[in-house]
């Protein structure tokens, strides 16, 4: 083995280390967000001052993701007829975005068990 190809290893080593320290970031934020969201009330982010629509703000004309953060917001906390006067689109997203936190969640799972496992 030459000092080139053990090099080559070590970076492999350490950069698949990095990543996987990424992702894991990445999968705990995912999941520790819905649970921190439904500590805030759920009028948070009804009064704009927070985000401001980038459609809004360069071009002034809303978009169909308009209201979406708010709806999910009020969505979260079974605010049903609030949610879909924001955006009524937050009937497809929601489902979704729980598939992202449940997929999140059980790779999250996988991955803390292989890491016990060694």
């Amino acid at each position: 083995m030459n000092h080139f190809m053990v090099h080559r290893f070590f970076i492999e080593t350490y950069t698949q280390k990095m990543k996987n320290k990424i992702r894991s970031i990445v999968l705990i934020f995912m999941i520790v967000s819905p649970i921190i969201l439904w500590f805030l009330p759920a009028d948070f982010f009804d009064s704009g001052e927070y985000i401001t629509c980038p459609s809004v703000a360069f071009f002034n004309t809303e978009c169909f993701g308009c209201g979406m953060t708010r709806a999910v917001m009020h969505f979260h906390h079974f605010q049903y007829p609030e949610a879909f006067f924001f955006n009524y689109g937050v009937i497809v997203v929601y489902p979704l975005l729980f598939l992202l936190w449940v997929q999140a969640f059980i790779e999250l799972r996988r991955m803390w068990n292989a890491s016990q496992q060694k």
